[in-house]
Order: structure tokens, then C-alpha cells, then sequence
């Protein structure tokens, strides 16, 4: 079994077949969840590290190959016998040795394996963080190491792939192909750990100057780095960016039911996003999507009612916070006003001066301002962000506002605010 593996890798290496000397070294299925490990590798990895490094250094020059073989088979070994941190610590020793095997290669032929290698590490290390095998008796601070431990293993792989320079050679030869598949482990790994700072600054590793365009690289990478560049972009305030990013994510997510997991993921996201450019999602989408808790938010959304949206809100702080909604959301105070005015503003009559007692009633209706002061800030603010066109005579305790079309114009919601 370890000689034919071993054969197996010797051959792909020599001819600098990539795709198969990855498949080779595969422990775990798709997608990214640390299940069966394969057989024949755990079967190897009982052969012992000497015999596969003899095995595959004598059809292969490079004895990393070997090396790298033997950590891939340890890992899968103790996986099997539900040694996790074995496991890790092998796979994590892979992967070093796939960085340097990758970073030694003049073209990017080994940037799959080095994908592969390090998707299996995320498994392992995903699997001990939430708990497999022995490290279910652990505090979340230990375990939280784990992913620290694979992170900075990423950190050099990703490096590896972005710093090559092509010196002449084909842009599609280039190992920069590999950057968004490691960008992506490290998005997932960072957003696991809570450090979305860090995140920010992978998506300028990314996309910075020197980086291919996001074009070039195959769509099941570019939709899940849409979906992360989108949750990134509403902690960074840039809700038009993550509008077009979540967008994209959901446009091409396959609306099957393999799917259907990633689509709730991002209409979660979506659906707080879209209320900044006054898009409100019907209770069917809500339903479809199993984000019901969503309901009585936008209800008082349109309703214009403050104090039932805050109260939605506190009501569901920890899902929201959980999701990265919610400082989006809390922003969201001036767009709601602005629905109350607009349903307060046909008992004026449609004429373009509106007695302030007006507003102030229906303001008061809903908490959120009970005194002819506190009104008139809150109409100044409405005025100064765009939801109203018009002006406030404080010593007439009027409001005039522009013709009926246009006194609440829709292009105020452009996701700035």
C-alpha cells in the first residue's frame, strides 16, 4: 500500500502533474469538514514515515516529497484513532513542507497541493476548535489557539503564493492563482477568532496592487470570497460595496437544496443591508430563508415605529451580533423617522407647509420625541441626510416642504448613512 502511494506521487511529481499529486495527498472529502479520513492513506500512514520518505525518495530526487507524503499519512492516521491534536500537529508539519515544495517550484504546478494540504489542515483544526476528540475538555481560549497556530501557518503559504513574480512567464503559470484559495482559509479562520480587523487587511492582500483581477479565478472561490468581502464591507460602513458583493454571492449560489445553507448565510447579511437603500424583504423571502426573527424589525421599519425597531433589535442582539448586523442596523434610526414623516405627512393634506404639531404627534406616538425641540432636531437631521427636502421655520412652527412627489425622495437611501 505505502510503495504504490508512494509510486503514485513519485509519478505525478516527475511529470509535474499537480491535480494528481493533490488528489494523492487528499485526507478529507468535500466540502471543508474534517469527516472519513481515507482508508488507504490512514493504511500508509501505519506503514511508518521511514518506509513512505524511502519509498517516494526513490522515484523522486526532492525528498520533501517524501517527508510531506509521510506527515499527510500520520495525520490521517491519528485522525482515525481520534487523536486530533496528533493530527493537527502532522498536518501543519504538511503544510509547511507544501509551502516550501510550492515556493522552490519555478511555476504555480504545485499550488494544488498546496491548496489541498491546506484545506485538510483547516479541517483538522476547525474540528479541534469546536470540540473533536480531546479537546472537548478544553477552555476556548485553548482552543481559539489552534486556530492562531493555523493562521500563521496560512500566513506563510498565502505569502508564498502572492509574492511571485513572473519574470517573463505566462500570467496563467503565475502562483497568484493560489492566493484567493489560502486567502479564503484565512477569512474563514480570522472571522472564527472574532478578528475581523485582520480580515481587512487580507482583503488588501487580495485585491491590492500586484494581485490578479478576482476574474481570474474559478467561481467556487469568487462567490464565498464575495460573501466574506460583503460582511467585511458592512463592518467597514461600505454598505454599497457589500450590497454589490452579497449580491454577486447570491446570484450565484445555485438555488438547490445543497445550497440552500450558503443562500440563508447570505440573505441573513443581506437583508439589513438592503433596508439602507430602502429595499425591505417580503415575509415569504423571510420564511424561504429561515429569517423569521427579521419580521417584527422591518415591520416597525415600515411602520416608521422607533421604538418597536429598537425593541426588535434588543430582542434578537445576540443572533444579530452573531451575524455582523448589528451596528448596521443601529444605524438605521433616521431611515425609520423618515418612514413615520412620510406616513404623516398625507394629514397635512398635501399642502407643502405642514404645522409641526403634526410631526410632533406622530413622533411622540412612537417615542421619539416629545417636545417641539426634540422634533425639530430630529426633522433637521432627516433634512440634513437627504430623507426630506425642505426647511423648518422654528418661530412659525412650520415645516415647508418641497411638492408632494418630492419632499421624501427615495435616492436619499444610498446606503451611506
Amino acid at each position: 500500500m505505502a510503495s504504490a502511494i508512494a509510486s503514485r506521487l513519485g509519478k505525478a511529481v516527475r511529470s509535474e502533474d499537480g491535480e494528481t499529486a493533490a488528489g494523492v495527498l487528499r485526507i478529507f472529502s468535500r466540502p471543508l469538514v474534517a469527516s472519513a479520513p481515507s482508508e488507504r492513506l490512514a493504511a500508509a500512514g501505519a506503514a511508518g514515515p521511514g518506509a513512505l520518505e524511502a519509498a517516494v525518495k526513490s522515484g523522486i530526487r526532492d525528498v520533501s516529497w517524501g517527508q510531506l507524503l509521510a506527515r499527510v499519512c500520520v495525520a490521517a492516521q491519528a485522525w482515525a484513532e481520534g487523536r486530533a491534536g496528533d493530527a493537527l500537529e502532522a498536518q501543519l508539519a504538511a503544510l509547511k513542507l507544501a509551502t516550501e515544495v510550492t515556493e522552490e517550484a519555478e511555476t504555480n504546478w504545485t499550488v494544488p497541493v498546496l491548496q489541498v494540504v491546506a484545506s485538510d489542515a483547516f479541517a483538522v483544526a476547525v474540528a479541534c476548535f469546536r470540540g473533536e476528540a480531546e479537546f472537548a475538555e478544553e477552555t476556548r481560549a485553548e482552543r481559539s489557539a489552534v486556530l492562531e497556530q493555523l493562521a500563521q501557518s496560512l500566513r506563510f503559504a498565502f505569502a508564498t503564493t502572492a509574492a511571485h513574480r513572473l519574470a517573463g512567464l505566462d500570467r496563467s503559470l503565475s502562483k497568484k492563482h493560489g492566493t484567493l484559495a489560502i486567502g479564503l482559509l484565512m477569512l474563514r479562520t480570522y472571522t472564527l477568532l472574532g478578528n475581523i480587523r485582520v480580515c481587512v487587511t487580507m482583503v488588501r492582500s487580495i485585491e491590492g496592487p500586484g494581485s490578479l483581477p478576482l476574474s481570474s479565478f474559478p467561481k467556487h472561490q469568487l462567490v464565498p470570497y464575495k460573501y466574506f468581502r460583503g460582511r467585511i464591507a458592512v463592518f467597514q460602513g461600505d454598505l454599497v460595496t457589500a450590497r454589490q458583493s452579497l449580491e454577486f454571492a447570491l446570484a450565484n449560489t445555485p438555488a438547490t437544496a445543497r445550497f440552500h445553507r450558503n443562500r440563508c448565510r447570505i440573505m441573513a447579511v443581506l437583508v439589513p443591508v438592503m433596508l439602507h437603500f430602502g429595499r425591505v424583504a417580503s415575509p415569504g423571502a423571510l420564511a424561504k430563508f429561515g429569517l423569521q426573527h427579521y419580521g417584527p424589525l422591518l415591520d416597525a421599519f415600515v411602520a416608521g415605529h422607533l421604538g418597536r425597531f429598537h425593541a426588535a433589535i434588543d430582542a434578537n442582539r445576540a443572533i444579530l451580533v452573531r451575524t455582523g448586523v448589528f451596528v448596521t442596523l443601529e444605524r438605521l434610526g433616521q431611515a425609520v423617522l423618515r418612514n413615520l414623516v412620510a406616513r404623516a405627512l398625507p394629514l397635512a393634506g398635501g399642502k407643502s407647509v405642514v404645522d409641526l404639531s403634526i410631526v410632533r404627534a406622530a413622533l411622540a406616538h412612537v417615542g421619539a420625541a416629545s417636545s417641539q425641540d426634540a422634533a425639530e432636531c430630529a426633522l433637521a437631521g432627516l433634512i440634513r441626510r437627504g430623507f426630506i427636502k425642505g426647511y423648518i421655520s422654528h418661530s412659525h412652527g412650520k415645516m415647508v416642504v418641497a411638492t408632494k412627489s418630492s419632499a421624501l425622495p427615495r435616492t436619499a437611501f444610498n446606503g451611506s448613512h
